[in-house]
């Protein structure tokens, strides 16, 4: 089975430079180190790390990061962070071996030991999800790549696709505008479907088999500026 962590180390910051909920590098840097340890003890075959700093990642931090490893990505900061790291996995998942188990974790969490992979071996995806339109994209586990990659693409489409969606007299209009006007009010780089709606709705759509896992056994702080700080046990 591997291991894959996604993470932004020294993320670019624009509008979010003056929040002062914002995790420092240093302690990014640390909780990723920390997220490393948890799964060391856990009998993966290997653990890679996928970042997207900007600037890209030096030899010195990759050495800190192992035995994980480390590759960098340069992927375009989408304010729609949920985009940048959809792609940031697709670039990633290219060099990994097929058909291997893989559990995917955001890098500033920690794994507990209440993971039973033998368990999920019978799924295509194993996570934690909302009303069946939405899951956690703290932690999840993929039988494979292509099934990983297959997700992916799916949610690509659904969150550029929701721009053209008509769900209400609002969006019915808007659409109308747009097809009607050169100058479509389509904002794709800050879309506002996140990339648990676009996973969830993927899944569901593809009919994967599937693990609704009542909690994710993962613990640590909310890199999102608007948790405050939050502490996560899921």
């Amino acid at each position: 089975m591997i291991s894959i962590i996604s993470s932004t180390i020294f993320p670019f910051y624009t509008t979010e430079k003056l929040n002062k909920n914002l995790i420092s590098n240093e302690s990014r840097l640390a909780d990723t180190i920390n997220t490393i340890g948890s799964l060391e003890n856990k009998n993966f075959d290997s653990i890679y790390v996928f970042d997207n700093s900007i600037p890209r990642l030096d030899n010195e931090i990759i050495d800190l990061l192992y035995p994980a490893k480390a590759t960098s990505f340069d992927v375009l900061p989408y304010k729609n962070k949920g985009l940048s790291e959809i792609y940031l996995l697709l670039l990633g998942l290219r060099d990994l071996p097929d058909n291997e188990p893989i559990l995917k974790i955001s890098g500033r969490y920690l794994l507990n030991e209440n993971w039973d992979f033998e368990e999920l071996a019978a799924y295509d995806f194993a996570g934690k999800f909302d009303l069946k339109t939405t899951i956690s994209t703290r932690c999840y586990y993929v039988r494979n790549k292509r099934i990983l990659e297959t997700i992916l693409l799916k949610a690509i489409d659904y969150i550029y696709g929701y721009h053209f969606k008509i769900v209400g007299p609002r969006s019915f209009l808007k659409v109308i505008g747009n097809i009607l006007n050169t100058n479509a009010e389509i904002n794709f780089h800050e879309s506002s479907i996140s990339i648990e709606r676009g996973m969830g709705e993927a899944i569901r759509a593809l009919q994967l088999k599937t693990k609704e896992l009542k909690l994710l056994n993962i613990s640590g702080i909310s890199g999102n500026p608007d948790d405050n700080r939050k502490e996560v046990n899921e």
